[in-house]
């Protein structure tokens, strides 16, 4: 049976339109690529010139026409190609339902023998199809906005994509005077593509690898959030949503800066008995998600949660219950605990909040000293 079907396979893997074209639809200069695929499902991708905002195509199995899918809108055109012939290939692009449409003619290009990475279809993640897509970052600060009273504003980097799903950076840049700020700034602005190199390392990189496998745009979202800003702390939310490879990749950390010293904080160091998670996790240098010791865990648990669904609250009380690693923040209310569940727990992620006054059996002499300046602050 194994033998049988392996004549079939081999024809559904050859895809004679596999490669870049340039040319033109209509009178618009156009580059495509389409992805060899041992599926019997081809895709392939275009764009304008130009424009730099690529556009997704597809064709099933045993179909013989292409759909032009953009900007989540469905089917916004219709491919109809002729075989190649040597290296041209001739159709027609019409809008759905209709026959009248515009003429395609197309060249093949060579292409680079091994894609970003050197894995998967080469042929939409190539140079031969990229290099014209890929501009150096344009930065766009963002209008100054308050917390507390005090004056910040996001940097972002995006790059655009013809199906909405946009992939950018964001960071942010404190507007308030302090003999540390410059320093504090240069770390949260740091994620930020300063040259199309660092760009080609992180969102082209995404887009490439999305594009050589699928021919899609992909998506991701670095960005940071402040999320508490007193006279002498600050703690930002970090977040992470990833759509470039097989399957999505999300995930957040906190990390915690004291503006006296311009240091970053590990808010674990003010408890004792605390120790770092069995299973170690990305980011563990920043986000600091150590576990908790059996009884401060019970004072932790004994506080009402947050964000937990409550569709999902009966499966949540046993991962919770075990649950001894924590993100850790400040917070106005007191300190900020997140669970670090592991992925195919985290439905079931809470927030609980401890009362400064609460931790004092639980802290170090430091963390003492720390938490009661802020109670002295009064943001509690």
């Amino acid at each position: 049976m194994l033998l049988a079907a392996l004549p079939c396979t081999a024809a559904l893997a050859s895809n004679p339109w596999a490669g870049v074209w340039r040319g033109n639809l209509g009178e618009h200069k156009i580059t495509v690529c389409f992805n060899q695929n041992e599926y019997g499902d081809y895709d392939g991708n275009y764009y304008y010139e130009g424009q730099g905002k690529p556009i997704a195509l597809k064709r099933e199995a045993r179909q013989t026409n292409w759909r032009e899918l953009a900007a989540r809108l469905g089917d916004t055109g219709v491919w109809s190609l002729d075989k190649p012939s040597g290296a041209s290939v001739a159709g027609v692009w019409s809008k759905p339902g209709q026959k009248e449409g515009l003429p395609l003619r197309l060249t093949r290009v060579p292409i680079e023998a091994k894609a970003v990475g050197g894995k998967g279809p080469r042929e939409c993640a190539s140079d031969a199809y990229n290099n014209a897509l890929e501009t150096a970052p344009q930065l766009v600060l963002g209008k100054t906005r308050t917390l507390d009273a005090k004056r910040y504003r996001t940097q972002s980097v995006t790059v655009p994509g013809a199906n909405g799903d946009a992939l950018r950076i964001e960071g942010v840049e404190l507007q308030e005077a302090g003999p540390h700020i410059a320093a504090i700034n240069r770390e949260l602005l740091r994620p930020l593509p300063r040259s199309k190199a660092d760009l080609q390392r992180s969102l082209y990189l995404c887009r490439r690898t999305t594009l050589g496998r699928s021919a899609e745009d992909g998506s991701e979202f670095l960005g940071v959030e402040l999320v508490y800003w007193s006279r002498r702390y600050l703690s930002v939310n970090t977040v992470n949503n990833e759509g470039c490879g097989a399957r999505p990749v999300s995930y957040s950390y906190y990390r915690n800066w004291d503006l006296a010293t311009g240091k970053e904080v590990n808010l674990w160091t003010w408890f004792r008995d605390s120790r770092k998670p069995t299973a170690q996790t990305k980011n563990d240098d920043y986000h600091f998600n150590y576990a908790a010791s059996d009884k401060l865990n019970a004072l932790i648990l004994a506080n009402p949660a947050r964000n937990l669904r409550k569709t999902d609250d009966a499966n949540c009380v046993a991962p919770i219950a075990a649950n001894r690693d924590y993100k850790l923040r400040l917070g106005k209310k007191g300190m900020v605990f997140s669970t670090a569940l592991t992925e195919g727990r985290r439905v079931c992620e809470a927030t609980f909040v401890v009362p400064y006054g609460a931790l004092a059996p639980w802290l170090t002499k430091p963390g003492d000293a720390a938490v009661k300046a802020i109670l002295r602050e009064g943001t509690h």
